[in-house]
């Protein structure tokens, strides 16, 4: 199920342990993701790794991967060592990249004859 920017906010602040389940979150807090959220898409968007609009929902194949790049970005400032995120953010840049690579029709080149 596709999420908003709101709920993935929400979601980091749980992974980063600053948000225990059932509890609302600080509006300065998801201020924090969403700003991050902003800059993450933008360099998404530069490697052709979205296939969304940044105001739209996050599709469902995204919503790991972005979190977790995102806790990797600013776990430094909730005191949160963010190397623990750095290998688990690599594989998401990566999963991101392979899922629009299968969704993509292939490209028919028409051969060339000499």
């Amino acid at each position: 199920m596709a999420k908003t920017v709101t709920q993935i906010a929400i979601k980091v602040l749980q992974k980063l342990g600053r948000l225990p389940d059932g509890q609302v979150a600080p509006a300065s807090q998801v201020e924090i993701v969403k700003d991050a959220y902003s800059g993450l898409y933008a360099e998404l968007f530069n490697r052709a790794l979205v296939d969304w609009g940044e105001a739209d929902d996050l599709p469902e194949y995204a919503v790991q991967h972005v979190a977790t790049i995102l806790c990797s970005r600013i776990a430094d400032q909730f005191g949160v060592d963010p190397t623990i995120y750095l290998a688990q953010m690599e594989l998401s840049f990566a999963k991101l990249a392979e899922q629009l690579a299968n969704e993509k029709e292939p490209e028919v080149v028409p051969g060339e004859y000499f």
